[in-house]
């Protein structure tokens, strides 16, 4: 297999259709920040990104019932990141920046985005534990962040369509599994990309806007702009 022929196979592989069609991702050990943002932004084809991501159904620590795409991804901005409640690794550090992230961007920018934190042990993390950590966490009471459980099938799908799991390790759901990569999109531009969760906040904030804005960043006070992005 040439390299452009095994390159288009990961672009293709990149996102299932739906919860009942989403195939095991082709095997990719790195889950560097750097590569998901690569991958995630180099996709071929006309169709937005969005349509290759399963949308199904999730509950809401507010115990409110959601489309994935439908009603949350769909012509918005989002930021999404990977935790579960009991984790005493990188997600403490991965909801705390993106909190810090959601105040610098709302001091910021008047354009509305929408934060999802997807938990990875859908079978424990009901929506009472999710509101429980929420609450902890000092993020329960915000309108547009929504801590979301899926059931285990949906959620290993949502988790191979946006590159969160490695198949070859075997279990996807496994908790030393995911990446601690946030994934930003904008579904209106189809521009899409990511950090590492552990980069500081105001560099989370800074590529959330660079990769999701809908206008120059120079309409936004305090985010820095290039030529090329003017």
């Amino acid at each position: 297999m040439s390299t452009a022929t095994a390159s288009l196979s990961r672009r293709e592989m990149l996102f299932g259709r739906s919860c009942a069609e989403t195939k095991p991702a082709q095997p990719d050990l790195s889950y560097r920040a750097s590569a998901v943002v690569a991958r995630m932004s180099g996709i071929a084809g006309p169709a937005r990104v969005s349509s290759r991501i399963p949308d199904c159904q999730v509950v809401s620590h507010r115990d409110e019932r959601f489309r994935f795409i439908s009603d949350l991804v769909a012509d918005r901005r989002v930021m999404m990141g990977f935790i579960y409640t009991h984790c005493e690794g990188i997600c403490p550090t991965t909801t705390k920046h993106m909190f810090e992230a959601y105040k610098l961007l709302k001091e910021r920018s008047t354009e509305p985005f929408v934060m999802l934190s997807i938990t990875i042990d859908p079978e424990r993390d009901t929506p009472d534990a999710l509101l429980r950590y929420a609450v902890r966490n000092g993020v329960a009471n915000i309108d547009d962040w929504h801590f979301i459980t899926a059931a285990k099938a949906d959620t290993t799908a949502l988790l191979r369509a946006l590159r969160q799991s490695n198949a070859e390790a075997g279990d996807d759901l496994a908790l030393n599994n995911h990446t601690g990569v946030l994934i930003f999109g904008n579904d209106s531009r189809d521009r899409w990309g990511g950090i590492g969760a552990g980069s500081e906040p105001i560099h989370i904030a800074n590529t959330f806007e660079r990769t999701a804005r809908t206008r120059s960043l120079r309409h936004f006070a305090g985010f820095a702009t290039t030529a090329e992005e003017q």
